[in-house]
């Protein structure tokens, strides 16, 4: 929905057909995977790697946000030079363009940039990780139900292997007392 909106220029009739929903869900996931990726990334500088040119392009696109954001919140052009940056950050964790052919500095800009505006200006989130965590709490709900239900009917035995288990994937499960 947001992404969908977000991509789109204003004032222009925004196509809601299954394709599109499939292309939005593709380019939001491209930026989730991008923002992971440049979050991950450890720049260690050689100046052997260094192209001036390219750093004067990285330089430019995360500029361009900025300026796209400032006329009339031109989201459409801002979206695409976030793709360009993701293009960038794909090509520095596949190998194809060293990182350490731009800055410390321009890369560190690229990060603040990517982060800030996909995250708390666009307002964007993985919507497949929210769908994730969704079905990690209904397995969790349904693990404790069966294991009240094992208390409730004195079968503690296999009530505190549950809990063990669930205790050892980091979750401290408290009985309340009186309960069952």
């Amino acid at each position: 929905g947001r992404f969908l909106i977000l991509k789109n220029p204003q004032r222009r009739t925004i196509d809601l057909t299954n394709d599109a929903r499939i292309d939005e869900e593709k380019g939001l996931q491209r930026l989730m995977n991008a923002l992971e990726i440049v979050n991950t990334i450890s720049y260690t500088q050689n100046e052997a790697d260094f192209l001036p040119d390219e750093d004067k392009l990285v330089t430019e696109v995360c500029n361009s946000c900025t300026e796209f954001m400032n006329d009339d919140f031109n989201t459409a052009m801002t979206m695409a030079s976030l793709f360009e940056l993701a293009s960038k950050i794909f090509s520095w964790k596949n190998k194809q363009l060293k990182v350490t052919s731009i800055t410390r500095e321009t890369f560190e800009s690229v990060k603040q940039t990517f982060n800030t505006l996909v995250t708390q200006i666009l307002g964007l989130k993985d919507e497949t990780a929210t769908a994730a965590d969704s079905k990690i709490d209904e397995v969790m709900n349904m693990i404790i139900s069966l294991r009240n239900n094992d208390r409730k009917y004195i079968e503690f035995e296999n009530s505190d292997k549950i809990r063990d288990r669930i205790w050892q994937s980091g979750i401290n499960l408290k009985d309340d007392k009186g309960s069952t």
